[in-house]
């Protein structure tokens, strides 16, 4: 299921260091419409998006996103 804010669902390891950065949002690969469906390689992908929680002037800091499939 996709979905933005809140808390992940799905994720395989709960404990996973993202070093500060926060939950963003969940997109699962057996929502997309065509042609988008095999976004991940897999239809039954799960990609994650975690995002700093501020912004700040001069600090260039990046996101990370990571798919996982079971």
């Amino acid at each position: 299921q996709s979905w933005m804010g809140g808390e992940p669902g799905l994720l395989q390891e709960e404990d996973l260091a993202v070093d500060g950065l926060t939950f963003a949002l969940q997109l699962y690969g057996g929502d997309m419409p065509e042609p988008f469906r095999d976004l991940f390689y897999l239809t039954d992908g799960v990609g994650y998006l975690y995002l700093p929680p501020h912004a700040s002037a001069g600090i260039d800091r990046s996101g990370l996103f990571f798919v996982q499939v079971t």
